[in-house]
């Protein structure tokens, strides 16, 4: 749960640089980039990433291959 909010309050302070607010496209720059940040950290397994994969490719059939 620590690592959690620790993530998250990352991710809100990228957002609290009035230098990076560039409008909308900006904005998603922003989000990509602070997510991909994000992941470079992240270092524990995913809990039941196989039955999350399978919700996905149910959902999206056809868009997500299960291989």
């Amino acid at each position: 749960m620590k690592i959690r909010s620790e993530l998250i309050d990352e991710l809100v302070k990228d957002y609290q640089k009035p230098e990076d607010i560039l409008g909308e496209g900006g904005l998603l720059k922003l989000l990509y980039l602070s997510l991909r940040n994000i992941a470079k950290k992240w270092t524990m397994p995913i809990k039941n990433w196989r039955d999350a994969l399978n919700q996905f490719a149910t959902l999206f059939e056809g868009r997500m291959p299960l291989a």
